[in-house]
């Protein structure tokens, strides 16, 4: 495994007209963004009687919490992902494991992520091939339930738009359905990837596959989302007061900013790329520079709880697991 690992990366960096090609589009796509920022600010900035602007500092607290709350949520989802793989880890060492590897999407190239998911995987004693299998099995999940709420939640955000976008957003639903449980779900999962195994001679693997674990996974992964839209909702309110009915629109933002975010695959964290999608979408609900200021406060509120539970994550020592049938 560790010969593939190796391999992986070689493949990465020595494909130089590759590499240069992707850092000029990822360039072009940041650049297009900022004039697309700068250009909708400049013409909203007159509008905006700044004197009548009052910031409502209470809707930081929840803001807070709900931001705990779904990096909490997220260490939970990664544990029942292990599940699958018939690996009982305790919450603590998920946790442990799950946000000190959150540094490695810091890193530019984004591909740091899964492989400090892998170390830390190590030292609590999951093969590499487990680990390496989970962390690309959570990407493609939480990818997956990006897209489909982005999808979902195109009518409510879009109302303007005629009505060939919200028949676009429901036929994209209705194909996303089959499509990712052709892909996602883990018995074909298990299937593709034992066949893959089986044709490079590698030793097969096992997974839990109960309705219960993957129906846990489901509702986990959409309440992540509700969160991530509840968390804009109590900040753009800090700014400008918004309607509650106005949350599925937050919660497609959300969605489809992570998303477009990874286009830019050399920004840590999808920094600048994904708030600036968030500002063109908040745009339509508030003026836009306020949706500047409330991307940002997001940025700093997010950021600011995330390195700070990854302190408390180096402060928990990792202990090897008991782990059967690998």
């Amino acid at each position: 495994m560790n010969l593939i690992l190796s391999n992986i990366i070689d493949k990465y960096r020595n494909h130089p007209f590759g590499m240069k090609l992707v850092k000029v589009i990822s360039f072009i796509i940041v650049i297009l963004i900022f004039i697309f920022v700068f250009l909708k600010v400049s013409d909203d900035w007159s509008s905006i009687h700044w004197d009548s602007i009052q910031i409502k500092y209470m809707f930081i607290l929840p803001a807070l919490l709900i931001a705990v709350i779904s990096n909490l949520l997220i260490c939970y989802i990664w544990k029942r992902i292990l599940c699958l793989f018939r690996i009982d880890m305790p919450f603590l060492a998920s946790f442990r494991i799950q946000l000190i590897s959150q540094i490695g999407k810091y890193i530019p190239g984004k591909i740091g992520l899964l492989f400090t998911k892998i170390i830390e995987c190590n030292k609590v004693g999951i093969p590499n091939k487990i680990s390496m299998l989970s962390a690309s099995y959570e990407i493609g999940l939480g990818l997956y339930f990006q897209l489909l709420v982005g999808a979902v939640t195109i009518p409510f955000f879009l109302p303007f738009f005629s009505n060939s976008i919200k028949t676009v957003s429901i036929k994209s639903f209705i194909i996303l359905i089959p499509l990712g449980f052709v892909f996602i779900h883990p018995y074909f999962f298990l299937r593709f990837t034992n066949l893959l195994f089986k044709i490079i001679n590698k030793k097969s693997i096992y997974m839990n596959i109960k309705f219960i674990n993957w129906f846990i996974l489901i509702l986990s992964f959409l309440s992540l989302a509700f969160l991530n839209g509840l968390l804009g909702f109590f900040i753009i309110n800090m700014f400008y007061t918004v309607s509650f009915d106005k949350i599925f629109y937050i919660i497609g933002t959300t969605s489809w900013a992570f998303l477009i975010g990874l286009l830019n695959v050399f920004a840590p964290s999808g920094i600048g790329v994904r708030d600036g999608i968030l500002i063109g979408f908040y745009s339509y609900l508030i003026p836009a520079p306020l949706a500047l200021a409330v991307a940002i406060t997001i940025r700093i509120l997010v950021t600011s709880v995330e390195w700070s539970l990854i302190g408390i994550a180096f402060l928990i020592k990792p202990e090897k697991l008991k782990i059967e049938g690998y």
